[in-house]
């Protein structure tokens, strides 16, 4: 409020623990909120079955060694004797049997632990590649990581089918294709499942967060300090990574309002333009999340 009284504009980030109902913070009617949503780019891998079927993914990842078909199996299938059903479908750390995984293009479940450190227990297991099937929350939300080694993430729907194949069939087998940058792709943008949600419970005649931008598979400078993968044992240097996050897209709505208060001093962020595609939680709910949309 300070800083606003004194013509500063307060910009943060909604945080990321969507998709849950009042996840948001921030949400004080002086700062501007911002959300996280797609853009119109992706950096696109497919998996491919063996039974036809081929589903867009997303990963940086390297190509798998040779041009063939592989092997597939789920994480359930491949836990060790001490292992809970629960903890390998994520594949957590010490799950995978190394004598099942092998050679094979492992299926694991997304959620309990990071998206890259899935991959690491799968190379550990010896598998060729990874298929990141997302959970329920995480939708159609896919990330483009910079795996270990060959893989793709793919949309709750579409992780379905694969382990639906694989437990289909006594000999499943598929392929990883190399990452391929594609443009203008629809539909662009929509919200990122991790993008934190309202309504606003302090303040609910304040509609929260109030805009969104690009926070998905952002391309930026990136510190030397860390790896791209952040493993400790990962010794590569980087100047420039892709990352997500509000705090990717939270900096897009901060420099855009300083451009505004270098040309019109009284800048208001109720100028912002809204378009909303409202997502009701119940028929008599008063105040509906949204897959909001909105532009400067």
């Amino acid at each position: 409020m300070s800083c606003l009284s004194r013509g500063i504009v307060v910009v943060c980030s909604a945080g990321n623990s969507g998709p849950d109902v009042a996840s948001g913070s921030n949400v004080a009617p002086w700062i501007v909120t911002v959300g996280a949503s797609t853009m119109d780019r992706e950096f696109q891998a497919f998996a491919e079955l063996r039974n036809g079927q081929r589903f867009k993914g997303s990963s940086l990842s390297k190509p798998l060694p040779d041009d063939k078909l592989y092997p597939l199996i789920s994480s359930a299938q491949a836990k060790t004797a001490n292992a809970s059903t629960a903890d390998v479908m994520l594949c957590l750390a010490g799950t995978l049997d190394k004598t099942k995984v092998q050679g094979k293009i492992v299926a694991c479940l997304r959620g309990g632990n990071a998206r890259v450190e899935k991959g690491v227990q799968a190379l550990l297991a010896g598998a060729a590649g990874m298929i990141l099937c997302n959970d329920k929350d995480s939708d159609n939300e896919i990330i483009a990581d910079l795996h270990v080694l060959p893989a793709t993430q793919l949309t709750y729907t579409d992780g379905a089918a694969v382990l639906a194949y694989i437990n289909s069939t006594a000999e499943p087998y598929g392929y990883i294709t190399h990452p391929a940058v594609v443009l203008n792709t629809k539909p662009a943008p929509y919200m990122a499942a991790f993008s934190s949600r309202g309504p606003n419970l302090v303040t609910p005649e304040i509609l929260k967060p109030d805009i969104t931008a690009s926070g998905v598979n952002v391309l930026a400078a990136y510190s030397e300090a860390v790896s791209p993968t952040r493993e400790p044992w990962d010794k590569h240097k980087v100047s420039f990574m892709l990352d997500s996050g509000t705090s990717m897209s939270c900096p897009h709505i901060s420099g855009i309002a300083g451009l505004l208060k270098t040309t019109a001093n009284r800048a208001k962020k109720s100028k912002a333009l809204f378009i909303g595609f409202p997502v009701c939680v119940a028929v008599s709910c008063c105040f509906c999340y949204s897959a909001v949309s909105a532009v400067l």
